[in-house]
């Protein structure tokens, strides 16, 4: 049974209409990996499981979110329970730092049940949201390598970018 949602304080929303560059920056590439993360749990639960196509296991998880996706596949998938912890990790840093939940009262006034954390220094709020966005690529490549990756390169260091190698998951 899931336990109850506690509303923490009273908040007005006010969308901000100018956002700094750099940390407009540092949060698109931490939802762009957590995008990829996504995709990587897929491909390892594909590859775990050897299912056949790697389309069906996409279709099949394409409205679960990365919490979900990582505890089915905490489940599914017991030799990845160290990664899919040190996923959980990173996904409540990311939840924590970048996402408020939202509720409304009855009569209508806004309600903030999860606070956010961060945006009180600009320069150690983006060194953070950096950090987060490296620690999840490296989790990717561990991720690919565990499951039976054929290709095994490196990204360059500092690129934000991370290879990975989906060809053990085309074929059977």
């Amino acid at each position: 049974m899931e336990s109850p949602i506690v509303k923490t304080e009273q908040h007005v929303t006010v969308l901000p209409q100018e956002i700094d560059d750099n940390l407009a920056k540092s949060l698109g590439h931490l939802v762009v990996a957590c995008g990829r993360l996504e995709d990587m749990f897929k491909i390892a639960i594909k590859r775990t499981e050897q299912k056949d196509k790697l389309e069906e296991v996409l279709r099949e998880f394409e409205k679960m979110t990365l919490g979900g996706l990582i505890e089915l596949c905490r489940k599914r998938c017991p030799k990845l329970t160290k990664l899919c912890d040190k996923a959980y990790s990173l996904n409540q840093q990311r939840q924590d730092f970048i996402h408020a939940t939202f509720a409304a009262t009855e009569e209508g006034d806004y309600v903030r049940f999860r606070k956010l954390v961060g945006y009180g220094d600009l320069a150690k709020d983006i060194a953070t949201l950096e950090s987060v966005t490296k620690e999840i690529n490296a989790l990717i490549e561990e991720l690919d390598k565990t499951t039976g990756a054929l290709i095994s390169s490196q990204s360059k260091p500092d690129s934000g970018g991370v290879a990975v190698s989906c060809l053990g998951s085309l074929r059977r």
